[in-house]
């Protein structure tokens, strides 16, 4: 399972953290590799993020035009009943 968007940031802060805290060109090469596969599922995440983003905004346009039909036909049927 996937971690979460928050687990992914607390874990991205804490080892730009440690890397801070060594000198840069100190910086091991697990914690570098590390940063790496947290930067990864950040971006993963926030791949997904659009996606399911995008996938509400095109259920709410169908959403919108189905209301619309549906208060058109009733519009319509309300005159018809009016005749």
């Amino acid at each position: 399972m996937d971690p979460s968007p928050e687990q992914v940031f607390e874990e991205l802060t804490s080892l730009v953290a440690r890397i801070r805290r060594s000198a840069a060109s100190s910086a091991s090469e697990a914690d570098l590799a590390a940063l790496e596969t947290l930067a990864q599922a950040a971006a993963d995440h926030g791949r997904r993020l659009h996606e399911r983003l995008d996938a509400m905004t095109d259920a709410l346009a169908t959403a919108q035009q189905l209301l619309a039909e549906v208060s058109v036909r009733d519009g319509l049927t309300g005159l018809h009943n009016r005749r």
